[in-house]
């Protein structure tokens, strides 16, 4: 959703200030009987009202993207998604599955069928046949935190002999750049900051000497009822230094219920987080107790 927010605001199909009065069953296709439905109305039988993208992207709501990804369409979102790395190597220093992103070229080279205008509006929030694996997400996210520049992910820092002697060094390479206006990124850093200063986080990270950004996750484990859970989030949220992705496969067998997403892992990212801090300066005033309690 972060991705298709900053592609709308670059091509001009929304901007900061845009507003889309969203109603929880999305009806543009109703003639086609195609009307799919907002995480919120599922869970509660309401909407999220009228919302510009900083809510959006805060409350993660699908309306929204369902009507921001029809304007924008397929070809145009995947054109930045392959920007950001999403079905591309991350670069890594072992075998990787590139997964899949969804669109019409993946259908045919698969013989999966015809894309329809439904697929593109689950594609917008991250579902139809999209497949990508943590770090991936990472490093999409950290693309564009970066303003643009998504780097090569690495592990190997340096080698040395047991002397001491430098043996090799790792330089960072630029695997993509594209230009992302600092006015828009601004606008995308205050909807994830919105997570957690508004959000479904919030309560987690609320006693945090240093601000945190953030984005939960829900994917669909197909036609299963199962789900994967994630939740993303990065630090310091003006300038951010580090970015932690957790997911959790099938929360239900942990939970025995059916979990409200991302969310959920939430707590454990702040305990991580937390640990985390001093080496960025911080000093947190919590214990992991307290973290753990909230």
């Amino acid at each position: 959703k972060v991705g298709v927010a900053l592609a709308a605001l670059e091509e001009g199909i929304i901007e900061k200030d845009t507003v889309i009065d969203t109603k929880g069953i999305y009806t543009y296709y109703e003639e086609s009987n195609y009307t799919p439905r907002c995480w919120l109305y599922l869970m509660t039988g309401r909407s999220h009202g009228p919302i510009a993208v900083v809510e959006a992207i805060q409350e993660s709501c699908n309306y929204f993207f369902f009507d921001v990804g029809r304007q924008l369409t397929i070809e145009k979102m995947n054109e930045y998604c392959t920007l950001y790395g999403l079905g591309q190597p991350t670069g890594i220093e072992l075998p990787e599955k590139t997964g899949i992103l969804a669109g019409p070229d993946y259908r045919n080279d698969n013989g999966l069928g015809k894309w329809s205008p439904g697929d593109t509006i689950q594609a917008a929030i991250g579902q139809s046949d999209n497949q990508f694996n943590p770090l991936q997400i990472s490093s999409y996210i950290a693309s564009i935190l970066n303003g643009g520049k998504r780097y090569s992910a690495h592990l190997l820092y340096e080698v040395r002999e047991y002397t001491g002697e430098l043996v090799f060094k790792n330089s960072p390479s630029v695997a993509s750049e594209y230009k992302l206006e600092p006015d828009i990124l601004a606008t995308l850093k205050e909807g994830m900051k919105g997570v957690m200063d508004n959000g479904s986080a919030a309560s987690v990270f609320s006693g945090y000497e240093i601000s945190v950004g953030g984005k939960t996750g829900t994917a669909d484990k197909g036609k299963t009822g199962d789900i994967i859970v994630s939740f993303c989030s990065f630090a310091p949220a003006d300038d951010p230094e580090i970015i932690m992705l957790l997911t959790l496969d099938t929360p239900s067998r942990v939970t025995g219920t059916y979990p409200s997403g991302g969310n959920m892992v939430a707590p454990f990212a702040s305990q991580i987080m937390a640990e985390i801090l001093p080496d960025l300066g911080v000093e947190p005033d919590y214990t992991d107790e307290e973290l753990l309690s909230a």
